[in-house]
């Protein structure tokens, strides 16, 4: 079963073209990685299927559904840039992702930062990236 399915996907910054009439199915249960040079299109792609960049030309859908802000529940993404202000605690980290998304679960995410040995109580300013890296994942598997 096909859960992702993306056809001819452009998408092009002025005249640089960081995606090329791509095409790729996605089965349900399995695991991909990509891999590509720098400016290859690697994150392009995945803030594309997340619905935050727009594409040029071409579709995708996900579970049958054009991608939109309301397919992004089905989506876990973690960006490579920090996405938290760096004076909060985890604490009110996890709190605001509570109150946001209603399939957060503050239960498994204090389960995971435990065995990630996050400390709940530290700002994430203090965080190395590794640790920063550790919180990003335990956000996404919530």
């Amino acid at each position: 079963m096909e859960n992702l399915i993306i056809n001819n996907l452009t998408k092009g910054y002025f005249k640089k073209k960081a995606l090329n009439n791509f095409s790729y199915s996605f089965k349900k249960g399995m695991v991909y990685g990509l891999i590509g040079p720098n400016g290859s299109g690697k994150t392009t792609l995945m803030k594309t299927i997340y619905g935050l960049v727009k594409p040029t030309s071409g579709n995708l859908s996900i579970n049958n559904n054009k991608i939109s802000f309301k397919t992004r529940k089905n989506i876990a993404f973690m960006p490579t840039e920090d996405i938290f202000m760096s004076s909060l605690t985890v604490s009110k980290v996890l709190n605001f992702y509570s109150d946001t998304f209603e399939d957060f679960s503050l239960k498994k995410a204090h389960k995971i930062l435990e065995n990630m040995k996050l400390p709940l109580d530290e700002k994430i300013e203090t965080f190395s990236t590794g640790m920063r890296m550790r919180l990003k994942v335990t956000l996404c598997l919530k």
